[in-house]
């Protein structure tokens, strides 16, 4: 099932429109170095497809009164960017093959990229956020983030 057929399963007013903006928002974000391999991986990642459930989260959570404020696109693409870059990392550390029937960034372009295209992703999330001008969004973030990094040592170990 596309984005778009998530929201209109919602069928939450504005939905449909925000998730459009992030997902131009993601595009804008992850393929302005075109041509560069680290940022192929993350067109290819962003290319690949996904529900967008986490930005859909972002809006649905958000109060009916500010669901229209520009910086709540900034915020479900810095989710969504996220979670792009943890399936990159996890791939890689998981020597998965396929993701969504395409080869892994780790597959088709190998570890060095896949680190530096996992760690591009997570750092386009927070040039994202901070566009909010919001530090305590920036905050749960960066603390979302630590915390997935501990699960993954605490997994590993």
């Amino acid at each position: 099932m596309t984005a778009g057929a998530v929201a209109e399963v919602l069928d939450t007013p504005g939905l449909s429109a925000y998730v459009d903006a992030v997902e131009r928002t993601l595009e804008d974000a992850v393929e302005w170095a075109r041509g560069a391999a680290v940022a192929e991986a993350g067109g290819e990642t962003l290319r690949s497809g996904g529900k967008r459930l986490r930005p859909m989260l972002v809006f649905l959570s958000a109060p009916v009164s500010g669901r229209s404020r520009p910086g709540l696109v900034a915020a479900g693409c810095a989710v969504e960017l996220v979670h792009m870059a943890t399936l990159v990392h996890d791939d890689q550390l998981d020597a998965a093959r396929l993701r969504r029937g395409r080869p892994t960034v780790w597959r088709t372009h190998g570890p060095l990229v896949a680190t530096a295209a996992g760690d591009r992703l997570f750092a386009l999330a927070f040039a994202e956020l901070v566009t909010t001008g919001s530090m305590p969004a920036v905050t749960v973030l960066s603390d979302a983030c630590l915390s997935l990094a501990r699960g993954e040592i605490l997994q590993r170990e």
